[in-house]
């Protein structure tokens, strides 16, 4: 019989972060955790991104590729960053398997 008849799921991941949201004044950093979930028998390796910083605001991820479960990400905003409040995306992608991305609300103080 067809595994894929007998119910089993195609390999695929999924993301989340935690807080979903953050405070950070300008000239601070502050952390999120992204936690990486896998189905379906996959056991690869997720690339991390980000996107939707706008300017004076970076972040990295450590680890930037997860083979775990976890990564940490840093944001780090500048003195001059323009305050208010965006949409951060964090999307992940892997060999063989569809993309996937969380967002988390930042707020530039």
């Amino acid at each position: 019989m067809n595994p894929l008849q007998a119910g089993s799921r195609a390999p695929a991941f999924s993301l989340a972060a935690s807080p979903t949201s953050r405070s950070i004044r300008r000239g601070r950093s502050n952390t999120f955790t992204v936690t990486v979930t896998r189905t379906g028998g996959f056991t690869g390796a997720v690339a991390l991104s980000l996107s939707g910083q706008g300017t004076g605001v970076t972040g990295s991820f450590n680890p930037a590729s997860v083979t775990g479960t976890t990564s940490t990400l840093t944001i780090t905003v500048a003195s001059n960053a323009t305050r208010g409040t965006r949409t951060l995306t964090i999307t992940g992608t892997g060999t063989g398997v569809a993309s996937a991305s969380t967002t988390v609300s930042l707020t530039v103080r």
